[in-house]
């Protein structure tokens, strides 16, 4: 009889978080998490949460929408939250994630025109991660997209064509390379009831109003809110920025 055992070491799975941000152009943030360190991850938003619960009276349950957040827009919890003190809350929030680069979280981040666009390059650039850590990654989007994402992940499993950026590969100018290190296909959660998915908002948001602020956004300072995701974010997804952001 054949006994089951146990592996002798657990394989480590990234989990991408993903969530996006529009004006002018598109945002697509993903904030990955290793599945060894999701339950401390976890437990961190929950207590800032409970923090937020505590001092202002913000519901556990409510959505933290950026956009929203930032405009003062709906009923928070048991407290009025003034826009001075959204601002504060938005930028502790940021701050937190990049707290968390000791459990080796990481955020990669896409500003382009084209959805379709942002969306392939965020997907390339999650998969680049993923051999960088030779471990495998799930996809975890919010609501809204799924027939156009699944599709899309679909297609470059099947075919990727990737240019070089020395020119040309040795066999042609663009060579296919499969995003076979993300598995299955993409999980949808309802932003409400996902904090990382929230997480993933805020982020997506900070970068696009980094790139598109508004008189309102610099009087409150957040046009250099992302500036303190730098701990956290994968400066490898374009070595051209500084801060890794994908622009074309």
């Amino acid at each position: 009889m054949t006994i089951f055992k146990e592996p002798e070491v657990a394989h480590i799975m990234m989990l991408y978080y993903i969530d996006e941000s529009e004006d002018k152009k598109y945002v697509l943030s993903a904030i990955g998490v290793p599945s060894e360190n999701w339950n401390e991850a976890f437990k961190r938003i929950k207590s800032f949460r409970m923090d937020l619960k505590n001092k202002d009276g913000i519901r556990l349950a409510k959505e933290l929408h950026a956009r929203d957040f930032i405009a003062g827009r709906g009923q928070l919890g048991s407290k009025i939250v003034t826009k001075y003190r959204r601002a504060q809350i938005f930028k502790e929030f940021l701050l937190l994630l990049a707290s968390m680069n000791d459990l080796k979280v990481e955020c990669i981040n896409v500003y382009l025109k084209d959805y379709q666009n942002a969306l392939d390059r965020l997907v390339n650039r999650i998969q680049r991660s993923l051999q960088h850590r030779n471990t495998q990654g799930i996809l975890i989007f919010d609501e809204g997209q799924e027939i156009k994402i699944r599709r899309t992940l679909r297609r470059m499993r099947a075919f990727n064509s990737i240019p070089s950026k020395f020119g040309s590969w040795p066999e042609g100018k663009t060579r296919n390379i499969t995003v076979d290190n993300i598995i299955a296909d993409a999980f949808f959660r309802r932003s409400c009831d996902d904090y990382f998915i929230q997480a993933a908002d805020f982020v997506a948001y900070s970068l696009l109003r980094k790139e598109e602020p508004t008189p309102k956004i610099i009087r409150y300072g957040l046009h250099e809110a992302f500036l303190s995701l730098q701990p956290i974010l994968n400066t490898r997804a374009h070595e051209d920025d500084p801060y890794g952001i994908v622009r074309k």
